[in-house]
């Protein structure tokens, strides 16, 4: 699968390594259909000027139906059919046992789990019956197993996962691809909400060119760094009693700040 000419829809592509992707893309001559809250300021972006004519920026919100039914009417009317989809929206918050907070806990699922769903099936059917399209969504490391603090982002991320491998075996015969991309740490708005080591953190420049290439390659489960998978993979071998005992014994080792656009806050001593 080359990516190049093709129509994209990246949903969270104001930042991060959505942000980073629609740059790499526009540089292959993709023509792009940009979706998120702050869209809009993607206008203002100077790696993305030079290709302005390629882009379509719709702003819109994920936990919003009529949001994403207006993107779908777009793209319905679009001259060039759509080739495929990447969600790469996402939020990280805490959960405390000691402060449960069910409302910032809900609002993390309707983002991560909840808007890809609403996203891809109201999309898949302009990708249907056209082989060589596909499907991606940012899944996390988070999702492996349950992570201290991390109650409804590890299970969102969890969620969404297997959601995207049961699309992958239903449309596995159809030629359609569906990508599951799980990344580490990268130096994206997100990690830096993180108050707590990062070692082998990768740039968002590298991150997207390794992705780009994976995706040509058609690699359907792209995980990276690679140390950072593996270690991942080793603390998987490890018998249940002991991995609950050492990540009972990291809980307050972790601590992330509200992002500054979030509209839910958190003990500030996390």
């Amino acid at each position: 699968m080359i990516l190049r000419s093709k129509h994209l829809l990246i949903v969270g592509a104001s930042s991060g390594l959505g942000l980073e992707l629609a740059r790499n893309l526009a540089r292959r001559n993709c023509f792009l259909t940009l979706f998120s809250r702050k869209a809009r300021t993607l206008k203002d972006d100077q790696e993305l000027a030079p290709f302005a004519a390629n882009l379509s920026l719709i702003s819109g919100d994920v936990r919003k139906p009529d949001d994403i039914e207006r993107l779908a009417k777009t793209l319905e009317t679009a001259a060039q059919p759509l080739d495929g989809i990447i969600y790469a929206t996402g939020v990280s918050r805490p959960d405390f046992v000691e402060t449960p907070d069910t409302e910032r806990a809900i609002d993390t699922i309707r983002i991560n789990l909840e808007g890809p769903i609403r996203v891809f099936y109201r999309l898949l059917p302009l990708l249907l019956n056209r082989p060589g399209t596909f499907l991606a969504g940012f899944t996390s490391m988070a999702g492996d197993r349950g992570m201290p603090r991390a109650h409804t982002y590890s299970a969102s991320k969890a969620g969404f996962d297997r959601y995207l491998e049961s699309l992958r075996i239903d449309l596995f015969d159809r030629g359609i691809h569906v990508f599951t991309i799980v990344p580490g740490y990268v130096d994206t708005p997100m990690s830096l909400q993180n108050r707590f080591p990062m070692p082998g953190i990768w740039s968002p420049g590298k991150a997207a060119e390794h992705l780009v290439h994976a995706m040509e390659q058609e690699r359907l489960v792209i995980r990276f760094p690679w140390y950072h998978s593996l270690g991942m993979r080793l603390l998987g071998l490890l018998p249940n009693r002991w991995y609950w005992w050492l990540m009972s014994r990291q809980r307050t080792m972790v601590k992330i700040d509200p992002h500054p656009g979030d509209e839910f806050s958190w003990p500030s001593e996390s």
